[in-house]
């Protein structure tokens, strides 16, 4: 599949300014993002918002997560020299899902203790703050 593999990658890549051009807008809505979910996270491990009134609050941003992840799926593959911020965006992306994730219907009847999802939240917050810091510097690197 070598052949069927070259000719995908030959006609499905980006540009390095087509890349930069989606990806940064996008890393900043998503530092935005997760600014807005870490603050409502906040919130809610403070007692200072009920479970319901964290999941409205944060509906919109959650969806939004996921639409990301979707339009990243969509997008052509990044070229060589950005390969290192598309591992990155990935990371980040994951990270920000599993957040969402981990709020969605089926999350909270997985992770039905709030302690238990909010452990693995902590995490997560924590990771997507190292992806996005690492994030700002791949993007700094390649510009």
């Amino acid at each position: 599949m070598y052949l069927e593999l070259a000719r995908h990658v030959a006609t499905d890549t980006s540009t390095k300014s087509e890349y930069l051009g989606r990806i940064v807008p996008l890393s900043y809505e998503m530092s935005a993002l997760l600014k807005a979910m870490e603050e409502q996270i906040a919130a809610l491990s403070g007692n200072i918002v009920s479970e319901e009134a964290f999941l409205s609050r944060t509906e919109k941003q959650r969806m939004r997560i996921n639409q990301i992840e979707e339009e990243l799926s969509d997008m052509p593959l990044a070229p060589y020299e950005c390969n290192d911020i598309d591992e990155v965006l990935q990371r980040l992306v994951a990270n920000l899902g599993n957040i969402a994730l981990f709020y969605s219907e089926q999350g909270r009847k997985n992770w039905a203790r709030s302690s238990q999802r909010a452990f693995l939240v902590s995490q997560q917050l924590a990771a997507a703050r190292a992806s996005l810091r690492d994030l700002e510097y791949e993007v700094g690197k390649v510009r």
